[in-house]
């Protein structure tokens, strides 16, 4: 009888430590469903009084924001006077390339997943891009204007 209870009680302890790992997928599930995971640093605005920062340190912080997406080439149209084929990061545009510009508070190389396009680095800047507004870059303005604008949800956690 002994055995058995304990058989029994080893029993509910693995399904208990099943469904918790179940419970985890499905909240990491959710979470991707729900929007692409980035990191960024709060903006001026975005930050918190130094008394809500005491309050919430140990939790992490994040939001639900929509983005941008435009496209851009080498064009003069698209870069203007920077348009010799070199981005704000130093890097030389070789045909075929993909990357983006974004915002300042996106560090060179950091990886960002667009959707329809592929998981690329920031390597650019651009004076129009600011805020939530990611540009995508094409060899050509025939490709970067049949992109057009999309609009995608990131879940932007917030470092303070």
């Amino acid at each position: 009888m002994v055995k058995k209870k304990r058989i029994l009680n080893l029993l509910v302890e693995g399904l208990l430590k099943i469904s918790i790992v179940i419970t985890i997928l499905i909240i990491i599930w959710i979470s991707l469903w729900a929007g692409i995971t980035i990191l960024r640093r709060p903006s001026v605005s975005k930050s918190p009084s130094s008394e809500a920062r005491h309050l919430s340190n140990s939790v992490p912080r994040f939001s639900i924001e929509e983005f941008t997406i435009t496209a851009y080439c080498p064009c003069g149209i698209c870069c203007g006077e920077w348009a010799d084929g070199i981005t704000a990061s130093g890097h030389v545009i070789q045909k075929g390339d993909k990357f983006i510009a974004a915002p300042k508070e996106f560090d060179f190389g950091m990886m960002i997943p667009i959707p329809h396009y592929g998981t690329v680095p920031v390597l650019d800047r651009g004076g129009s891009i600011k805020g939530n507004h990611f540009d995508v870059y094409f060899d050509t303005h025939e490709e970067a204007l049949e992109w057009g604008v999309v609009v995608a949800k990131y879940k932007v956690w917030y470092n303070d």
